[in-house]
């Protein structure tokens, strides 16, 4: 902890910030205390200590393995993030890597989001994934199973996931997430259209009158600048349901 928050620092051990150790009094003693599993593996037991030190340098020789072995990094980070992502349970696929995600779910206070395109479409993404290594029960063998599915699978996997993550709020010219944004270029009008529920009835008359002088015209705003907000927004409402106008299809607030 520090002036600045909380500080979490993995890697090296001070010297100074070590734990005292017991010194493995058991060690010397007859050098063949440990913990059970120790003995089932090698015929005898070591002492806790030694058997920490040991993975230790285990666990930093496999990391700088890993670091010169990008296809296998690869697929193990996909592995853990698909499996995070697609089956339930905090403790999914974190055996293998210390890293963790989680699904992003869109909720609106309308509740309008369980029926749309946009969940239709995801629904529909996840129905294409090719998900039998799932239902593998051992850990190894399921991991096996992912890293033997072709690209094209892992890529669709990966995909799926990674949007069920992505967090995105209404559009904000600092943020990272509208580089991304910018790069998918969704056409958001497929999945959203202005209505009295979702939008006209939220705003007020003169943000209405303001907001759609460039779509209905001056005209229309000298109309109905003296007319109650309700007339506004059924007049807008009729508007956009019409489809003789493909402006009325493709209109979007600023937000988007």
């Amino acid at each position: 902890m520090t002036h600045e928050g909380v500080e979490i620092r993995a890697g090296y051990v001070r010297p100074e910030d070590q734990p005292t150790p017991d010194n493995d009094s058991s060690e010397q003693d007859d050098g063949f205390s440990g913990s059970e599993q120790g003995e089932k593996d090698s015929g005898f037991e070591i002492s806790q200590a030694l058997e920490a030190d040991l993975g230790a340098h285990r666990q930093q020789a496999a990391q700088a393995a890993m670091a010169t072995s990008p296809r296998l990094a690869v697929d193990t980070l996909h592995y853990t993030l698909c499996l995070q992502i697609l089956q339930e349970g905090y403790f999914s696929g974190r055996g293998v890597l210390n890293c963790s995600f989680n699904v992003q779910t869109s909720v609106s206070s309308k509740d309008d989001l369980k029926q749309s395109k946009s969940a239709q479409d995801l629904g529909s993404a996840f129905e294409r994934l090719k998900t039998d290594w799932l239902a593998i029960d051992v850990e190894a063998d399921r991991f096996k199973a992912f890293c033997g599915l072709s690209k094209s699978d892992k890529e669709s996997l990966v995909a799926y996931c990674v949007a069920r993550t992505l967090q995105v709020q209404s559009r904000t010219s600092n943020a990272p997430s509208e580089v991304i944004i910018d790069q998918l270029a969704p056409t958001f009008s497929e999945y959203w259209r202005p209505t009295k529920e979702n939008y006209f009835g939220r705003i007020n008359a003169a943000g209405l009158l303001k907001q759609m002088e460039g779509v209905k015209g001056l005209a229309w705003v000298n109309v109905f600048s003296d007319k109650p907000k309700k007339a506004i927004v059924a007049d807008l409402q009729e508007w956009f349901a019409a489809d003789e106008n493909d402006e009325r299809k493709t209109w979007l607030p600023p937000q988007f």
